[in-house]
């Protein structure tokens, strides 16, 4: 016996404009098995007519949003009938028949977990380098290891396709963790989100000491060294060129191999305002040494103000060493 909506369908006529010729068959079947995000008619009942642009826009009709793989949802007569309705169809356009209901289930494919992750390793690899700074050298590897365990993906096949997309990235380079998103896009269209989460490990060539460096200590090129460590968590302002280290102290004790950041380094004053420093005048291959007195305290390789002892002469000199100063004028 049929229900009341497909009666109602099969009594009362379109608001639109009736079809000429035979109604169109609709026959709906029992199974389907569809590849898309959504269910069209023509995925679960046989559509046949003579009116091939009536059966072509019947067949593309959308019913719902397409099950999850791995589950199946069922539509009644009693359903379909109420889409067809909604949409202007009546007994002048369509005949239905078949199945008094459609078990639909999707196609898919499984990617691997560990398939999901690699892909999430390759986008974090490839925003890591895009981020990099101008200038700045590369970090020459990343370690990457997931958080937790990610299950297998089932992906809906799609009609023209699917796959997985990454979107997300890592704050800054030196980041622990981070969180990125594994979308499934099927047909063009994001149906599911799955986060996925990193713990990171970076590294890079850095000077770094190769012996304990007491709180203190200066610095000198024999006991620091370009060598391959990991960069520590939140590190920003690291120390790349030994140059750097000219004339620097250790802040606090440093232990080998570990990389040094700015902060770590202390500049003592070696020009102390109002003591008498030695100035070394140089003109070509002349160096002429004299004393003036020090306006102002200076680290190494800055500018300060002397007055000269002998002619009161107000000089800008470089500070070169302790107690020293230089100025150098063109021959």
């Amino acid at each position: 016996m049929r229900s009341p909506i497909v009666l109602l369908l099969l009594a009362i006529a379109t608001t639109a404009q009736a079809q000429p010729g035979e109604p169109a068959g609709v026959r709906i079947l029992s199974e389907a098995s569809i590849g898309g995000w959504e269910i069209l008619l023509g995925d679960v009942a046989v559509v046949e007519g003579q009116d091939d642009e009536l059966v072509g826009r019947l067949m593309g009709e959308s019913l719902q949003t397409a099950p999850l793989p791995n589950i199946s949802v069922y539509l009644t007569q009693d359903d379909i009938a109420r889409v067809l309705l909604d949409r202007g169809y009546s007994s002048l356009t369509v005949r239905l028949s078949g199945a008094e209901r459609v078990r639909v289930s999707t196609l898919s494919r499984t990617i691997s977990g560990a398939d999901v992750r690699q892909m999430g390793l390759d986008h974090l690899r490839k925003a890591l380098a895009a981020q990099m700074p101008p200038g700045v050298d590369p970090i020459v590897e990343t370690e990457v290891q997931p958080v937790g365990e990610l299950a297998d993906l089932a992906i809906p096949t799609g009609r023209r396709g699917s796959d997985i997309r990454f979107v997300g990235k890592p704050g800054v380079p030196s980041d622990a963790e981070t969180t990125i998103t594994a979308q499934v896009v099927v047909d063009g269209r994001v149906v599911r989100k799955v986060p996925v989460r990193y713990r990171l490990r970076h590294f890079r060539t850095l000077p770094v000491p190769l012996e304990t460096i007491p709180r203190g200590d200066a610095f000198d090129s024999v006991r620091v060294e370009p060598r391959r460590v990991e960069v520590p968590e939140g590190a920003t302002d690291l120390i790349t060129d030994t140059a750097a280290f000219a004339g620097a102290i250790a802040a606090r004790t440093l232990t080998p191999l570990t990389p040094i950041q700015k902060r770590d380094l202390v500049f003592p004053v070696l020009v102390k305002r109002g003591r008498v420093v030695t100035v070394l005048l140089r003109t070509g291959s002349l160096t002429i040494n004299t004393q003036a007195r020090a306006r102002e305290d200076g680290k190494l390789g800055e500018m300060v103000t002397l007055e000269n002892l002998d002619s009161g002469k107000i000089l800008r000199a470089t500070v070169v060493a302790d107690g020293v100063t230089e100025v150098v004028a063109e021959p």
